[in-house]
């Protein structure tokens, strides 16, 4: 079963052919070279570079506008490897006058990331590299699960987690000084002025038993950037919007 997650959130038009190969090379090199792609579940082809960036630049309608209807393109894919359990999956938006997010995510199991940590986090950072990406996280799922709210980044952030990463506008949103004065467990530069900010040593160890350490975090960041959590328990399905960083 998939438990953890690396994602990436980019505002960089990844529709390329060479950000296809770029990502393909990149997980490659730490060993998670995919054996099935596909634009959807369940997987049917086998993998070939060509056939991973054909996918990758697959494109249908992409946003609705009131006026014009469905204006701009979209793409996605899917591509999985067993032996290590690891998957990628891109979604990307390109539509005019309209502000979006492309992301991907890439799924591991525990026993993936303990046998290729250092694999996974050179993977998560040269892909924010490759992608400009201006924020992204390293979480176990059920870190992640408790701290979900309904909504979106452009609404409120979806918590703090093992590994974090904040771009410029991030840490400039909550104050270069007072993130460098918070007791990480470790600070590392990133592309851009950006930061990795980790909580603890591991994600799979005090972090999965005990929500302190990310309670702790964004109350010293400012707890109206992120979900609450209680409010959420009450009421699921309403939107909330928090104080977030421009995007």
């Amino acid at each position: 079963m998939v438990s953890m997650s690396a994602t990436i959130f980019t505002r960089k038009n990844i529709a390329d052919s060479e950000v296809a190969e770029a990502i393909l090379n990149i997980m490659s090199v730490a060993g998670f070279t995919p054996e099935k792609i596909g634009l959807f579940e369940p997987l049917k082809t086998t993998f070939t570079k060509q056939e991973f960036i054909r996918m990758w630049l697959d494109e249908s309608p992409g946003c609705y506008d009131e006026e014009v209807g469905m204006t701009g393109t979209a793409g996605g894919m899917i591509a999985k490897i067993k032996k290590p359990n690891f998957s990628l999956y891109v979604s990307w938006w390109d539509c005019p006058d309209k502000k979006s997010f492309n992301t991907l995510d890439f799924y591991f199991t525990k026993q993936t990331f303990k046998s290729h940590r250092s694999d996974i986090e050179k993977l998560f950072k040269d892909s924010l590299a490759v992608t400009n990406g201006f924020y992204g996280y390293i979480s176990e799922s059920n870190v992640e699960d408790r701290q979900h709210v309904t909504g979106t980044l452009k609404t409120r952030l979806p918590g703090i987690f093992w590994c974090n990463y904040f771009g410029e506008s991030f840490l400039n949103f909550f104050g270069k000084e007072k993130i460098q004065k918070y007791p990480w467990w470790k600070v590392e530069k990133g592309h851009n002025n950006g930061q990795y900010l980790y909580l603890t040593e591991s994600p799979l160890d005090e972090l999965l038993r005990d929500a302190s350490y990310e309670r702790k975090a964004k109350k010293y960041l400012g707890e109206t950037s992120f979900g609450d959590e209680d409010q959420y328990r009450k009421k699921p399905d309403i939107i909330q919007v928090k104080s977030v960083p421009p995007m």
